[in-house]
């Protein structure tokens, strides 16, 4: 449930001692290794890298009352960021802003950007899977954000070229890039480079959730940074 954290403190509130929240194993297959004890014990260094890559007190709390709740099963420690997702206090887009949404998918976050910016900005919503790409367009046309909003079928990578995708993901959200080259279905991509340079445009705030690339994209977005 993704209101296991005010269960279990509503829980607790009438004098329940212990909780436990299986939930995740609605969807077990997908779940089942992010509250592994033993992945988690043999991953301490990695996750101690993360948890030193977070820049902000907020971020790393939030870490580490994910990995407390996973080996515990108990919600109640879960810690939320007190502002909207993107929109950090020291890091957040501002009215008037060029912004680039690396994975629209159906466009959630075009649409928060434009209501929470008044609609002062000029977004460039990539999403390069077909299925998703339609959504997209539909949330464009329904929601009115033509003016806003320019649609990209294409993937961000560290150059222009074209890259085998997975499909086979339980969620459309999850889609990912195969390094193997052997999955069937196939995408373009692009840098945020070439394609600003393209547009004589400059970017003033990125957004991505790109299921893994985001580290080639953020190559490929050097001269833009």
């Amino acid at each position: 449930s993704m209101y296991a954290s005010e269960i279990a403190q509503g829980l607790k509130k009438i004098g329940v001692t212990s909780i436990y929240d299986f939930s995740f194993v609605f969807d077990l297959h997908r779940w089942k290794d992010h509250f592994n004890p033993d992945l988690m014990n043999k991953s301490n260094d990695k996750i101690a890298s993360v948890y030193n890559l977070l820049e902000d007190p907020v971020s790393k709390n939030v870490f580490s009352s994910i990995l407390e709740y996973r080996k515990s099963f108990d919600p109640s420690g879960l810690v939320s960021a007190d502002y909207p997702d993107y929109f950090h206090p020291d890091v957040s887009p501002l009215p008037k802003d060029i912004i680039v949404d690396g994975g629209a998918w159906h466009g959630d976050r075009a649409i928060d950007f434009a209501s929470r910016l008044g609609a002062d900005c000029r977004i460039f919503s990539f999403e390069p899977e077909q299925e998703n790409y339609e959504r997209l367009l539909e949330t464009i046309a329904t929601q009115s954000l033509g003016e806003m909003v320019e649609p990209v079928k294409l993937g961000l990578w560290s150059d222009k070229t074209r890259l085998h995708f997975y499909q086979s993901a339980d969620f459309d959200m999850q889609y990912r890039i195969d390094p193997t080259g052997t999955s069937d279905i196939s995408i373009d991509v692009v840098s945020i480079d070439e394609f600003f340079d393209e547009k004589k445009a400059t970017v003033d705030f990125i957004k991505m959730d790109i299921e893994g690339s985001e580290l080639p994209a953020l190559v490929g977005a050097g001269k833009t940074l």
